[in-house]
């Protein structure tokens, strides 16, 4: 097993996770209601072709809120999760992501005790996954842009670089600003 949680050091709320923080919601909820059609096409576009770059991947950009994970564009997700427009948050390894605003890779689930029996992992079969933060253009932790695939895999060294700039494409996208 080879997984890498990055940390950093930075603030974090009394509650010890940045989930509750009130500029982060006040930056989620301003990213979830300036969504509109040229931002939604932006961000599919922009999955479709992380998702040509990760061959059987599913590749998702979700905004992070409280309790839920909301999925904002997605290529592979099941279309269960679609129709429902995300997962609780407690079935997302991408609440790890957010509570240290840090990527985390998980090359295998099924050796990972902290995921082995979460639904995401029991219910839809994830085996691995990659993940790293979202921020706005203000530098709020808004979310995360995953990878997940339904076998083990060792990520590459180039892999979380990819991700990254691919966030860094999505801030744009989302940015009310770019008249996107």
């Amino acid at each position: 097993m080879s997984n890498s949680l990055s940390t950093r050091p930075s603030s974090v709320s009394p509650c010890g996770t940045r989930l509750l923080e009130p500029a982060r919601l006040v930056a989620v909820a301003a990213a979830l209601s300036g969504l509109h059609d040229k931002t939604a096409t932006g961000l599919s576009e922009l999955v479709d072709a992380l998702a040509g770059t990760f061959p059987g991947a599913t590749v998702a950009l979700n905004l992070i809120w409280t309790n839920n994970s909301f999925v904002l564009a997605s290529h592979g997700m099941p279309e269960w999760i679609v129709d429902a427009g995300g997962v609780p948050i407690g079935w997302a390894p991408c609440a790890l992501v957010v509570k240290h605003d840090s990527p985390l890779i998980i090359d295998d689930t099924h050796d990972d005790p902290a995921h082995m029996d979460n639904p995401i992992v029991t219910v839809c079969g994830v085996r691995s996954y990659a993940g790293v933060p979202l921020h706005d253009t203000d530098g709020h932790l808004v979310g995360t842009l995953i990878l997940m695939h339904t076998e083990p895999r060792a990520f590459k060294p180039a892999d979380l670089p990819a991700l990254t700039t691919a966030a860094a494409h999505a801030t744009t996208l989302l940015s009310p600003s770019t008249g996107v």
